[in-house]
């Protein structure tokens, strides 16, 4: 009963529901989430997820309903914890990571090739292997910064394609509203019920 609940709420929240998330935050259930497309978030668009079950439910409510409408949902709230992590801070993260690792791997192999740590001979190896490493650090990054450029010119190559379609199919039903008009009126006249310029 309680999952039948929670699906029910989903559908609410999609359609007529609670009109932000601090609504649903007050409907009593023990777990919700915030869902928003990466590109416009705090703009109050997207899914909210509620459970009585579990947070992980809530969240993957949320996260099915808004994937319905866009292409790049990332998780913002969960309950009244904010926890979306932008990607320039996921970057930052993973170079300094990976800069961190470089100076460990470093020291590791400078001590399996037989260098006796605090000697000039082991600094010397530190210094070349850890430039070696953090150099290589630093293209991975690059070269995952590219692919995330290319993956944000796709999502937005993808909305200017959806947005082209939704402005062709509004643009083809005006034409036939019109020509469906345009033939009634022309019936209208046939048949005598109207003359064209007076009453038609």
């Amino acid at each position: 009963m309680k999952f039948l609940i929670s699906t029910i709420l989903l559908i609410l929240l999609t359609s007529c529901g609670p009109s932000n998330y601090s609504d649903v935050r007050q409907m009593g259930y023990n777990y919700t989430a915030l869902v928003e497309s990466e590109d416009r978030i705090g703009q109050n668009v997207g899914a909210y997820g509620a459970s009585y079950n579990s947070q992980r439910e809530a969240t993957s409510n949320a996260m099915r309903a808004c994937r319905t409408a866009y292409s790049d949902c990332v998780l913002v709230y969960e309950g009244s914890r904010y926890v979306y992590v932008s990607q320039e801070e996921m970057n930052k993260v993973k170079i300094e990571t990976a800069l961190k690792n470089a100076n460990n791997k470093a020291r590791e192999e400078c001590l399996a090739l037989g260098f006796t740590s605090e000697t000039t001979e082991y600094a010397d190896c530190n210094l070349k292997l850890s430039s070696l490493y953090k150099e290589e650090a630093l293209e991975q990054q690059k070269i995952y910064l590219a692919e995330q450029q290319a993956k944000i010119a796709q999502r937005q190559a993808n909305a200017a394609k959806a947005q082209a379609q939704a402005a062709q199919r509004q643009a083809a039903e005006s034409q036939r509203r019109n020509s469906n008009a345009l033939m009634q009126q022309g019936m209208k006249m046939l048949s005598g019920q109207c003359t064209l310029g007076i009453d038609c």
